[in-house]
């Protein structure tokens, strides 16, 4: 009976300590930017990519991801990179990529690490917008 307590016990420390706090509101809201245009080598010939629009919405426990007329939304991750900086990971549903963002704490800036051969996109937060009664 005692080993049974016992690894319970332990089973609920390691979840516990596993689980990870979510963001604090300050750095949750909308976050838009725009992916330059850049080119793309098919071995034959260049191809255009135009810019197009980004969107991130970081909620508490989970992410609106919008790239042009597609959107998701995905669990996240997050790790102190230091002082000033999170790294926010989640992986993508429909290609089982991997989507890096870089949040600025102190600018409140954005950077998606582009996927090759994706430009990096700087994403601002946007203003809340003023409630009149």
């Amino acid at each position: 009976m005692n080993q049974w307590l016992l690894s319970f016990f332990l089973f609920l420390v390691c979840v516990c300590a596993h689980t990870q706090k979510p963001l604090k509101k300050k750095y949750l809201g909308i976050y838009q930017g725009i992916i330059v245009g850049y080119k793309i080598n098919t071995g034959a010939q260049f191809i255009d990519v135009a810019e197009t629009d980004i969107k991130v919405d970081l909620r508490k426990t989970d992410l609106l991801f919008k790239i042009g007329r597609n959107e998701m939304i995905t669990n996240y991750t997050y790790e102190k990179k230091d002082k000033k900086t999170f790294i926010i990971r989640f992986i993508r549903d429909v290609d089982q990529t991997q989507e890096v963002l870089i949040l600025n704490k102190k600018t409140k800036e954005m950077i998606r690490e582009g996927v090759n051969p994706q430009p990096n996109a700087k994403l601002f937060k946007a203003k809340k917008k003023s409630r009149r009664l």
